[in-house]
C-alpha cells in the first residue's frame, strides 16, 4: 500500500498550507475528510467537508463519488474545469498515507478523486488537522472548541451551497476570501469596491477595484466596533457613486457579517 499511497497523493507541510491560505489565490480546494461532527466543531478555514456516512462507504466498496467529495455544485464545476490547480485533503492526524487509520476517509477520498479528476497536485496535510491546529489556530474556525458553525444536522446529499456572495441590499454583498478572488464574477455582479475585514486575505486586484482594509483578527478581543463608521462611510460612498461593495473576511462568517449588520442597523 505504501507505493500505491505515494502515487495517489504526496504530503504537504502545515506551513505550506498556511502560506497558501494567507495568499488567498482561490486556486486551492481544501477537503476535510473527518466525520461531520468533528468538522462542525472545528476545521481549517475555507475547507469543505466530504460527506461520507459509513453506510455509503460500505455499499460503495470504498469508492466516493465526486458529488459526495465536493457537494457544492459551483466548486465541483470549478474542479472539473481545472480552475483549482491543487486539492489538499486532511483527516485528523495522518502523517503517512500508507499508515492512515482504517476508519479514516482520507485514503478512499484521495483514491476516488484521482479516478474522477485529472489534476496534478493532489496532496494531504502531514499530521492532519491536529498538527495544523497546533501550529496555526488562528486559521481554524471554532478553535479551542468554540464552534462558529452551530448546526448539528449532517449536510444533505444535494448541496445548498451558494454559487456567489449574498446580496444584502443592491449595493452591498457579503462573501468570503474565495469570492474575493473571482475577478470575472465580481465584475459581472457590478462590484466596484471590496472591504477586506482580515489580516490574512490579500487584495488580489488593486488595479481593478477600490479597496478598504480593516486589519482585525478573528478573536474575541478584536475591536471591530471602532471601524464601523469608516466602513459605513466606505459603503455609502460606493452607493452614492452607483457602485457596489463586497464585504469579506476569510470565511465570511464573523467579521464581514458583523460589518454588514452594523451598516444595516445604522
Amino acid at each position: 500500500m505504501s507505493e500505491v499511497g505515494e502515487t495517489i497523493a504526496e504530503s504537504v507541510a502545515v506551513e505550506e498550507v498556511s502560506q497558501l491560505l494567507c495568499a488567498g489565490d482561490g486556486q486551492t480546494l481544501l477537503l476535510d475528510c473527518r466525520p461531520f461532527m468533528a468538522f462542525n466543531e472545528n476545521h481549517i478555514v475555507n475547507a469543505v467537508n466530504v460527506y461520507l456516512p459509513p453506510i455509503l462507504k460500505r455499499r460503495s466498496n470504498g469508492f466516493v463519488s465526486l458529488e459526495n467529495i465536493v457537494q457544492c455544485e459551483s466548486r465541483r464545476k470549478m474542479l472539473q474545469d481545472k480552475q483549482f490547480v491543487r486539492v489538499i485533503a486532511y483527516d485528523n492526524d495522518t502523517t503517512a498515507l500508507a499508515t492512515s487509520a482504517k476508519d479514516s476517509n482520507l485514503y478512499p477520498v484521495l483514491k476516488s478523486l484521482r479516478q474522477q479528476i485529472d489534476i496534478d497536485d493532489v496532496l494531504y496535510i502531514c499530521g492532519g488537522f491536529q498538527q495544523f491546529q497546533e501550529s496555526f489556530p488562528d486559521l481554524c474556525i471554532g478553535q479551542n472548541g468554540k464552534a462558529e458553525v452551530t448546526s448539528l444536522t449532517p449536510p444533505p446529499k444535494r448541496t445548498t451551497c451558494k454559487s456567489g456572495p449574498v446580496e444584502i441590499v443592491p449595493w452591498l454583498y457579503l462573501g468570503d476570501s474565495h469570492h474575493s478572488c473571482q475577478q470575472a464574477a465580481l465584475k459581472e455582479m457590478g462590484v466596484t469596491c471590496l472591504l477586506n475585514v482580515s489580516t490574512t486575505c490579500k487584495n488580489m486586484f488593486e488595479a481593478e477595484f477600490d479597496y478598504m482594509n480593516i486589519p482585525v483578527n478573528d478573536t474575541d478581543t478584536a475591536n471591530l466596533a471602532c471601524w464601523f463608521m469608516d466602513a459605513i462611510q466606505f459603503i455609502d460612498n460606493a452607493r452614492d457613486s452607483d457602485g457596489k461593495v463586497l464585504v469579506h473576511c476569510q470565511a465570511g462568517v464573523s467579521r464581514s457579517a458583523t460589518v454588514c449588520i452594523a451598516y444595516m442597523m445604522l
